[in-house]
């Protein structure tokens, strides 16, 4: 009676084991957030949700927290009545804080009204992980322009992304960005399965014996 008991439970957890490891296997698709809106608003936070994943956007300058601007552009901070609602480094630098209910990888942005000297910095989960020149801005058209992580910062993987500045010459919109869900590794469900099966399989070896 026993034996038939941890039969069962081996092979209901077996079960289960296979059903965690084949979700943890499936492809993770690319979700992309695009952030234009017309006509424009101003507000303390922005949630988006996409692809079972949710997104609240918040603002911070070195002076406290900000409200989140949004528009045809993109997304900004603003502060006061005549604050530019960019990104900016005019007066306390300003960062715009994408916080995720997953662990997630940024393979690209996309900004506007980019000028020649704009620079930004990205912040994961608080630590700067890159700072650099956002290419090819044109302060004679709309500056649209794509920085592909997956080349210069591969590695980037948190639940919260700041965008930032460098120096106050920087200001910027977000226009959009490409995100992927990491993975979660192994489960305890599941590792505890694998050691079921060994354990039955020890069984059976040793009763042929």
């Amino acid at each position: 009676m026993k034996s038939i008991t941890l039969k069962k439970i081996a092979l209901a957890t077996a079960g289960a084991a296979i059903a965690t490891f084949a979700i943890e296997s499936k492809p993770v698709q690319a979700t992309t957030f695009f952030f234009s809106d017309f006509p424009s608003s101003v507000a303390p936070s922005f949630d988006f949700s996409k692809d079972n994943l949710d997104l609240t956007v918040t603002g911070q300058s070195t002076n406290g927290p900000r409200n989140v601007f949004q528009g045809l552009f993109g997304l900004g901070v603003k502060g006061g009545r005549f604050d530019s609602p960019q990104i900016d480094g005019f007066g306390p630098d300003e960062t715009l804080l994408l916080n995720f209910d997953k662990k997630v990888k940024v393979l690209s942005a996309t900004f506007s009204r980019v000028g020649r000297n704009d620079d930004f910095k990205l912040l994961v989960d608080g630590d700067t992980l890159v700072a650099a020149d956002i290419p090819g801005g044109n302060s004679w058209d709309l500056g649209i322009r794509n920085f592909n992580f997956r080349r210069f910062a591969p590695d980037n993987k948190g639940f919260q992304f700041g965008f930032t500045v460098t120096g106050k010459n920087d200001d910027y919109f977000l226009k959009k960005v490409k995100v992927k869900t990491v993975p979660e590794p192994a489960t305890a469900l599941g590792l505890l399965s694998v050691g079921a099966l060994g354990v039955i399989s020890r069984r059976k070896r040793q009763q042929k014996g």
